[in-house]
């Protein structure tokens, strides 16, 4: 089954500064001690969407909720094992959007400058070591890859970051630029694998995310 997620650690520190030359409003989004617990994370007993989905295996209930940090212009869709589009109908996919920094209530368009990936411990150990749960076919050969996409809010234009090649895989922070993607309401993610089956993806569809920067 392929899974879309934003691994985050549980806190935030959003930095807000200013230049006097051109009057640029530069918004960090950092996460840099889960001890702190600044996110919210939505009514996690009335989330704003819940479904579920049946097959060979059972049952799977899922529940939609949306994640904001303090300053309240960073959302994230936060949503269990439920694919690259989320929903009932598979209407929506998976964002992180980018609110007014006046009215929360209403999406702003802003220069993104970039953010930081790196592989999480879970993808890691399926590309180096193979897992069990594949018999050890999603351990990765000389040719295979690990890629995420990332979008403008419109998806005409994209950046592509590599997380693991071959034998060699991200295991520090990565600076992405994200200046190409020009003025927009918010990003969007995709992932590729060149480890697949019939089903979908082997690799873990997971990734870490932090320090998004953006210009007002």
């Amino acid at each position: 089954m392929k899974k879309l997620s934003l691994l985050l650690l549980l806190s935030v520190f959003v930095f807000c500064g200013c230049s006097d030359d051109d009057d640029v409003k530069t918004y960090v989004l950092s996460l840099p001690n889960y001890e702190t617990h600044t996110l919210d994370m939505g009514d996690q007993e009335n989330p704003d969407d819940s479904w579920s989905v049946s097959s060979n295996w059972g049952t799977t209930n899922y529940k939609y909720n949306l994640l904001t940090d303090a300053s309240g212009i960073f959302e994230f869709d936060i949503v269990g094992a439920a694919g690259y589009k989320i929903g009932k109908n598979s209407d929506k996919e998976a964002a992180i959007r980018f609110r007014d920094h006046d009215n929360s209530n209403k999406l702003e368009s802003y220069r993104v400058k970039g953010l930081y990936l790196t592989n999480c411990v879970y993808a890691y150990n399926s590309m180096k070591e193979g897992s069990s749960i594949f018999e050890g076919k999603d351990k990765f050969g000389n040719t295979d890859s690990f890629k995420i996409i990332i979008y403008n809010m419109d998806k005409t234009q994209s950046v592509e970051c590599t997380l693991g090649e071959g034998t060699q895989f991200v295991t520090t922070w990565k600076w992405v630029d994200l200046t190409s993607l020009g003025e927009t309401e918010g990003l969007k993610f995709n992932i590729k694998t060149t480890k697949e089956d019939q089903w979908g993806a082997m690799t873990p569809t997971y990734f870490c995310l932090d320090g998004i920067t953006i210009e007002d």
